[in-house]
């Protein structure tokens, strides 16, 4: 604009020399002047209106102030008769103009039909404070610069810290989870947040326990949880939120109230007896059971055994093995001796309690001896001693067995010697008896005893009825 100014001007300045000029020669031809200066006057205008551009650049607002972590908005508007045109921004540090592009937090958007141009600067910070500016460049040309917008930026240091209230009260095993909201400032990246239990750093106070923390500061989020909570998480927790570079701090200042108590633990010892003998391996089972919707966390378990004199001492020492898997416990006894026998109880977390398994250790039997004298000792004493020392069921009978058909084989011998002597001495009677081999089928009794302490039995007594058939009438002979 002060370039077209200073072309006005000289355009003036010509045009007032060129009149008094063309006066002179009018005069000195003598001629008429006054047309002449008309003429060159509507030459001079028009050249001046040409070279006056026809655009203006206007920036809004003048003035803006905004709280931190708050969005800056500004446009800038241009009125002309130019299709070429283009608007940049700018901002002013120092001596210097640094010119503005799009970024994660800047955002300048055109509109053409419109010929305006808005500028967004989002989660303002304190640095962002200072003067911006617009400028329109028309066919490749810069326009000036326009008047510009001044930025103030108001600090914030109330974070408005919020968290979850109360008591929270849980059983072990449980995740337990605390919130906390704030307000966010800044670029976000200057804060943090951090957590106490019971005044102390939660890194400190919770050094055995398990925990996860996570947060968004740019959605002013954040959150503890206390995973497989046990009885040492119970405490006081406070959500902190601060930054850096200030050395700002700021909390809710109402803790949250965790309690943590032990479950319900449902412990079943199985087997409730053992009788074993000196050298076996014995097992002791220990189940755990918890409520349901609980989860079942690693619980210690010992062992402990009541001896003779009635105290309990915990299982230790060589050859004690102690295997722990999830919901089961148990204890290995390798090689059990005599002095292994009182009773077994496990004890699971701070309140789980088997009811206790009897053990009774009893000495290894011998092996009984055998005799290696001379095998003619006697069948009689044999089979006696065999019964008498309770040799089994199956062997006796059997013996038994043998025996009667070795005595009905001896009387059926003596009795058929005896019927072929009496066919020979009895010739005479040969019409009127029938032979010996039709008689009637022979009955045998025989009544055996004996007694199951190991010394030989008394003598066998049988019984033995022969039949024969009736002697008939000579009148009624069937031969």
């Amino acid at each position: 604009m002060v370039d077209s100014w200073h072309c006005g001007v000289s355009s003036w300045v010509s045009a007032w020399k060129d009149t008094v000029d063309c006066k002179k020669r009018s005069l000195q031809q003598g001629k008429m002047w006054l047309p002449c200066l008309l003429f060159l006057l509507f030459l001079h205008v028009g050249s001046i209106m040409n070279a006056v551009p026809h655009s203006s650049v206007m920036q809004t607002p003048a003035t803006v102030t905004v709280e931190e972590g708050s969005t800056l908005n500004m446009q800038c508007k241009f009125s002309g008769d130019s299709t070429k045109w283009s608007i940049k921004w700018y901002k002013v540090k120092g001596n210097e103009q640094v010119e503005l592009l799009n970024s994660s937090l800047i955002h300048i958007f055109t509109h053409l039909k419109d010929k305006l141009s808005n500028f967004t600067l989002k989660s303002v910070d304190l640095k962002d404070a200072g003067t911006y500016l617009c400028n329109v460049v028309i066919d490749t040309a810069l326009q000036p610069l326009s008047n510009g917008t001044k930025v103030t930026i108001i600090e914030i240091t109330d974070f408005e810290v919020n968290q979850t209230s109360g008591s929270i009260h849980e059983v072990e095993g449980a995740d337990v989870t605390i919130e906390c909201r704030f307000r966010t400032v800044g670029r976000n990246s200057s804060m943090y947040v951090s957590w106490d239990k019971d005044g102390l750093a939660v890194e400190q106070a919770n050094k055995t326990g398990s925990y996860r923390i996570t947060q968004n500061l740019r959605a002013g989020f954040a959150s503890l949880t206390l995973t497989n909570a046990t009885v040492s998480d119970s405490g006081l927790y406070v959500c902190n939120v601060g930054r850096e570079p200030r050395n700002q701090t700021k909390s809710s200042g109402i803790a949250s109230h965790v309690v943590i108590t032990t479950a319900n633990l449902s412990v079943i010892q199985s087997p409730a007896f053992i009788q074993g003998m000196e050298g076996q391996t014995l097992i002791i089972n220990c189940s755990i059971a918890v409520a349901k919707n609980v989860r079942l966390l690693p619980y210690s378990v010992t062992w402990y055994k009541n001896g003779t004199d009635g105290r309990e001492e915990e299982v230790t020492g060589a050859g004690r093995t102690l295997s722990t898997t999830t919901g089961l416990a148990s204890l290995i006894l390798p090689s059990v001796q005599r002095n292994d026998s009182g009773m077994y109880r496990c004890a699971v977390g701070s309140n789980g309690r088997g009811n206790g398994t009897m053990v009774t250790i009893s000495e290894r039997d011998k092996q009984p001896e055998t005799d290696s004298g001379s095998p003619g000792a006697g069948i009689g004493p044999g089979i006696g001693a065999g019964i008498g020392a309770g040799a089994g069921a199956a062997a006796g009978i059997l013996l038994l067995f043998l025996l009667l058909s070795v005595l009905a084989w001896r009387y059926k011998k003596r009795a058929k010697e005896s019927t072929t002597e009496t066919e020979g001495a009895s010739t005479k009677e040969a019409g009127t008896h029938l032979p010996l081999t039709s008689q009637q089928k022979e009955l045998t009794y025989a009544s055996l005893r004996f007694n199951k302490k190991e010394v030989e039995p008394d003598a066998g007594v049988i019984y033995a009825e022969v039949r024969t058939k009736p002697k008939q009438r000579a009148g009624n002979s069937q031969i």
